[in-house]
């Protein structure tokens, strides 16, 4: 799983220029391979940057997001970083940076839920669910919380999610497409989350089996999304990741293995979340 990051930074130039410029510097990357040094010279050069400024553009948006691969001592694009820079989609970075940053899609889960906030109302909706999920930020400044937030607000306009009319924003066309694709409750979940709901799902292990919940369980959808994930990664361990059915076993280059797991009674017939209710299938 991917490590999760709660520091966002800005782009270089006004926000219209912010994907433009990421691009520029993708491409700038790719073709000369630099050490880090030249990469914020680069950036201070082009983009008229101080060089704090250019170091923490480099950093944050390029290194920490893992569109760029600094080991080695020269810095190279990332598979996420040729991803970005090949399709020039404002949504297939977003994908990258949403699952990277934590509170991100966040801002998009408030907006689908409540359209035309203010920025003030935005962000105390905002700190009030980060602070829950990502509890080091929970310690934040009140004026690292605004412009941490700012941030992601501005790169969610900047990419084209997120519309302004009369100080109050909205989601676009483009937001709603994503957020129709993407749940933002199931974006950049953590280690730990789906570790607590592990635990709870063990328990069940310890009891007679029973195929069917009666109970009538009142969730957030974002828990909702953990359990499933944390139910999946215990059956598919138990399975080893060899389908039930062919006893196949393949494991993707990334580490990925194509076997996944899957509840026997379905969730919307009642079935339980007990790992003896799930079953480990490939897509042959």
């Amino acid at each position: 799983m991917e490590s999760i990051k709660t520091t966002f930074y800005p782009m270089a130039g006004k926000l219209e220029d912010y994907f433009p410029n990421l691009l520029e510097t993708l491409e700038w990357i790719d073709d000369n391979h630099p050490r880090a040094q030249q990469v914020h010279k680069w950036l201070e050069s082009r983009f008229s940057l101080s060089d704090y400024f250019a170091r923490d553009v480099h950093s944050v948006i390029f290194i920490s997001s893992g569109l760029v691969d600094p080991r080695g001592g020269f810095c190279r694009l990332s598979p996420d970083g040729r991803g970005v820079l090949e399709s020039k989609s404002p949504q297939v970075l977003l994908e990258v940076f949403a699952r990277t940053f934590a509170g991100l899609a966040v801002v998009l889960e408030l907006l689908r839920n409540q359209p035309y906030l203010s920025a003030e109302h935005l962000t105390i909706a905002w700190f009030q669910i980060v602070q829950e999920r990502f509890a080091s930020m929970g310690t934040w400044s009140k004026g690292t919380v605004d412009n941490q937030f700012r941030h992601r607000l501005n790169w969610l306009r900047a990419l084209g999610f997120v519309n302004t009319k009369n100080n109050r924003y909205a989601l676009s066309e483009s937001g709603w497409q994503f957020v129709a694709s993407y749940p933002p409750e199931a974006i950049a979940i953590q280690l730990k989350e789906i570790k607590r709901e592990e635990k709870e799902i063990d328990k069940l292990v310890l009891e007679e089996f029973e195929p069917f919940d009666s109970a009538k369980r009142v969730t957030s959808l974002r828990r909702a999304y953990v359990r499933d994930r944390a139910f999946r990664d215990r059956v598919s361990k138990q399975y080893d990741y060899y389908c039930a059915i062919c006893g196949f076993r393949l494991r993707a280059p990334r580490g990925v293995y194509e076997a996944e797991a899957a509840h026997i009674i379905p969730k919307q017939n009642s079935g339980t979340d007990d790992p003896r209710n799930g079953i480990c299938l490939c897509a042959t």
